[in-house]
């Protein structure tokens, strides 16, 4: 599939000078200000670090994910104090389905909790953001003219071929291509690395890692394991929310296994109709044949 960039242009938010939208004329003392400011901007760095995941739904392990990005960040700064960076959290759109059971706002709204605790988290200067997918976010990223160099992507381990230094592993450790390597060949410059997702500790489950699905597949053990559920995901979560995130991915399973009933009704029905239809017809071949 073949992602094509869009002409419209979009508003600034990834970054620059607060002059940028001012017009310059001879008369004017901002002119200088303006030149003066892009030059800082050109010598320093404006970094974008970048993850996208779906967060459905958001388990234990993801906020430590995000703090690691904000590490980043913090480090970035550090070494050049004159640098303009921020973290972008990317997350889809799609919703409806026994995979997606969340929709957008909610997911929205988690991710702003787990991250605004954190230290190194600006409401100002970082954002969320809905896309359709990360090929999408980074077109966008781009057309507000941040250049691929400038763009450094944070992926779980289980989604690249690189390391966190963005070097590619050995041949014979590589795994199948994962939504890092095609960020890769859709934009050569940009910067994909990894992160370690792993989870240890003795956690409810007593499990190295968790995911997502592991998340989910914990509904379908009914509301007398609901404890082990909440066990599962970001403890900076607020009871309601987690009761909201179990009713979603619930109701979401009832309505495929619904439909999943529907569609086994449907096939009954048309192999019946087809039995009638054959034993008509050859009734009224012995009927011919009388």
């Amino acid at each position: 599939m073949k992602y094509k960039k869009r002409k419209k242009s979009i508003k600034k938010k990834w970054g620059g000078s607060s002059t940028d939208h001012v017009k310059c004329d001879a008369t004017s003392d901002l002119c200088g200000d303006q030149k003066d400011s892009k030059e800082r901007e050109r010598k320093s760095g404006k970094d974008i670090i970048i993850t996208y995941g779906s967060i459905n739904p958001p388990k234990k392990s993801k906020k430590r994910f995000f703090n690691k990005l904000f590490e980043k960040k913090k480090k970035k700064q550090d070494e050049n104090e004159d640098g303009n960076y921020k973290v972008v959290i990317g997350t889809s759109m799609t919703t409806g389905n026994e995979k997606n059971p969340l929709d957008p706002k909610l997911k929205e709204e988690i991710i702003k909790k787990m991250i605004s605790n954190n230290e190194n988290y600006s409401e100002d200067n970082d954002n969320i953001v809905l896309k359709r997918n990360a090929f999408d976010l980074i077109n966008e990223i781009k057309e507000d003219g941040v250049e691929e160099k400038n763009i450094f992507v944070y992926l779980g381990s289980d989604q690249t071929n690189n390391d966190d230094k963005g070097i590619k592993k050995p041949s014979d450790q590589q795994k199948l291509k994962g939504l890092g390597d095609r960020l890769e060949e859709y934009f050569p410059g940009i910067h994909v690395l990894s992160l370690k997702r792993n989870l240890k500790g003795n956690d409810a489950s007593n499990l190295r890692d968790i995911s997502a699905t592991m998340v989910r597949e914990a509904v379908k053990k009914g509301k007398k394991k609901k404890d082990k559920f909440y066990s599962l995901l970001s403890d900076s979560l607020s009871k309601d929310m987690k009761d909201d995130i179990y009713s979603k991915i619930e109701s979401s399973k009832k309505k495929t296994t619904s439909s999943k009933a529907r569609v086994k009704t449907t096939r009954g029905n048309s192999i019946k109709k087809k039995k009638k239809k054959t034993q008509k017809k050859i009734r009224k071949k012995i009927k011919m044949k009388i």
